[in-house]
């Protein structure tokens, strides 16, 4: 989880709090013919995301 603190504080502090930047998540595939690649399936701007402590994700 404090890796995810740190690159969230890192990309903060390199765009200064601009407002006028726009965090994307892109979304893969797994490829069909060979599971270890995966295949570009297209984005969506991410509006918000929070930690759960408990699983330790980030949603």
């Amino acid at each position: 989880m404090k890796v995810i603190i740190d690159l969230i504080e890192d990309i903060r502090e390199s765009i200064n709090n601009n407002g006028s930047y726009t965090i994307v998540g892109m979304l893969l595939k797994e490829d069909e013919n060979n599971k270890k690649n995966l295949i570009y399936a297209g984005e969506a701007p991410v509006g918000s995301f929070y930690v759960d402590k408990i699983s330790k994700e980030l949603i």
